[in-house]
């Protein structure tokens, strides 16, 4: 058997290939290879085997009075269908602010204006035709927080349902004195596309795991809570109001702290979405969080870099392995620690859709990650090149 480490040079299908690129190959791969599998087991493990039960006790013992802020545009349809879920909550003190910006619509308004004779919680503020030299949602989410009167904010959106009667609760039952903000888990409804699902799953399983390394870095604003003070300290989203995109993740970004942030992962915080996800939505949605992440800290820029980067390696350094030895122990032995990363990708993705209560797409997982890869880079470099 030839000794493909020491060999000077490989003569493969009439072409040469110096032995320090086949070295050079087997070292990237080894390196890359190691890193995603630690990075699967350390980080994206801290959420994957995250035990609720045992952290029940950080819980605030009494809970405080809540402000669930919710933004509708034109949402007649959304709002019919899933403010009643979040109006019947299972709590005992808080409100629902409905900010209705629906200029051509009146449907909304009626709508709104029945469901608050039922629910005298429901507070809606309605709103012309809006224009600002900022982002307009952003504008209304401070108006929203403007009209609340409560001591925590929950923020979601008209599209959004709840799992669980007792949403309001598992969210801001985790704040107290030290944790301020509690980043929650929001999905897209069982009913949509599976790429879609599983992308939410594993861009929930990132930001939710790297909150609980102690870098919280990003969160959804469609199941988000934090303390009025710390929106007030923070001056809410002034910081970033020209900038038309991230209401969410710049506010999280900005904000959001190792000592001050924790995640909820009770099965009774899930939040679904409920609108349909189309592919050029989901592209929209891409191009959007990857603009915010120029604005973020460049420590967290850094270290959301490498596991795209290490993974885009893993897949070309793999593939130039299997092209460049020939069926020998070693050509054996790559394949075998390429399957580990693949095991141990699936073990984490199971326990994480667990978590999420996903089911239904844990196997597509090594089908559509260089799917997802691909599309990812198209976006980096659409988004790097894009005008100011």
């Amino acid at each position: 058997m030839i000794d493909w480490w020491t060999q000077q040079d490989v003569v493969i299908q009439g072409i040469i290939i110096p032995g320090i690129v086949i070295q050079s190959t087997l070292v990237a791969f080894a390196v890359v290879a190691l890193f995603q599998i630690l990075y699967y087991w350390i980080v994206l493990g801290r959420m994957a085997f995250f035990n609720p039960k045992k952290h029940a006790a950080a819980a605030a013992t009494e809970l405080p009075s809540v402000s669930v802020i919710i933004i509708a545009e034109n949402d007649y349809h959304n709002l019919r269908k899933n403010l009643t879920s979040i109006l019947e909550q299972d709590y005992p003190d808080f409100e629902v602010v409905v900010v209705n910006s629906s200029p051509q619509e009146t449907s909304s308004f009626f709508l709104l204006k029945s469901l608050n004779s039922q629910y005298p919680h429901l507070k809606a503020v309605e709103l012309p035709d809006v224009r600002t030299f900022y982002s307009r949602k952003k504008f209304l989410i401070a108006l929203g927080v403007k009209e609340s009167n409560k001591d925590v904010l929950l923020f979601t959106n008209t599209d959004c349902q709840p799992d669980s009667p007792y949403w309001i609760r598992s969210m801001v039952s985790q704040i107290n004195d030290k944790k301020q903000m509690v980043l929650g888990y929001a999905g897209v409804a069982a009913t949509a596309n599976r790429f879609y699902r599983l992308d939410m799953v594993n861009t929930s399983l990132t930001y939710l795991s790297l909150a609980r390394c102690g870098m919280p870095y990003t969160g959804t604003g469609n199941n988000l809570a934090c303390s009025r003070e710390l929106f007030n300290e923070a001056n809410g989203l002034v910081s970033h109001y020209a900038i038309s995109y991230g209401e969410d993740t710049l506010f999280i970004n900005k904000n959001a702290t190792k000592k001050n942030t924790t995640v909820s992962l009770n099965i009774d915080a899930l939040v679904h979405i409920q609108s349909k996800m189309t592919f050029r939505r989901w592209i929209r949605l891409k191009k959007t969080a990857r603009l915010s992440q120029k604005h973020y800290k460049k420590s967290h820029r850094f270290v959301l870099s490498l596991f795209p980067f290490t993974r885009f390696i893993c897949y070309l350094s793999f593939i130039g392995l299997l092209c460049l030895l020939p069926l020998s122990q070693l050509y054996y032995t790559v394949i075998g620690v390429f399957a580990l990363r693949t095991i141990s990708q699936l073990v984490i993705t199971k326990k994480a859709m667990q978590r999420f209560n996903e089911k239904g797409v844990l196997l597509l997982q090594p089908l559509l990650e260089p799917v997802y890869m691909m599309l990812s880079w198209r976006v980096f470099l659409r988004t790097l090149f894009r005008r100011k």
